[in-house]
């Protein structure tokens, strides 16, 4: 089985909380994607993946955390999915716009359903073995090489700040 994923076709959710320039960033992508969808205000990284498995209409979908200026080139971006592949979570890196340094962590991703529905992070964890690991280490979580956007601030968590 060999599939062309076509990143323009599939879903694009846009998940925010209280990022500070989360409308501009949407503003933004719904100039590059005027289809492409927002969950808004979900508590937790968690439940925040499975609200937005749950507005896709697609099995596979796009992720874009509200703290990313997304590059227009990213929706050029065709994958050849196989046997291997398919069910993968695909983690494009994001460039930190303080230091330029580049990490997959706050990247944007392209993610099945299924994959989401499943996963178990550390704030879901019912305490077995099973599901104190986090989902990126997964055999099916593949990182990629290429950076397709920035982040653009810190994220708030209460009063403190983590990037």
């Amino acid at each position: 089985m060999n599939e062309k994923l076509v990143l323009h076709e599939i879903d694009t959710i846009f998940i925010s909380y209280d990022e500070p320039n989360a409308d501009k960033h949407y503003s933004h992508l719904l100039n590059i994607l005027p289809w492409a969808k927002r969950v808004h205000g979900v508590h937790g990284s968690d439940a925040a993946h499975k609200a937005a498995a749950d507005a896709s209409d697609t099995n596979r979908f796009v992720l874009i955390d509200g703290d990313n200026i997304t590059d227009n080139e990213f929706f050029n971006l065709q994958l050849n999915l196989d046997k291997d592949n398919k069910d993968c979570v695909f983690r494009w890196k994001a460039r930190n716009h303080i230091n330029g340094l580049m990490y997959g962590n706050g990247g944007l991703s392209s993610w099945t359903r299924e994959f989401v529905q499943n996963m178990r992070t550390h704030e879901a964890t019912d305490g077995s073995v099973e599901t104190q690991v986090e989902f990126c280490f997964d055999p099916l979580y593949w990182p990629m090489y290429d950076c397709y956007s920035t982040r653009s601030e810190e994220r708030r968590v209460g009063k403190e700040c983590r990037s």
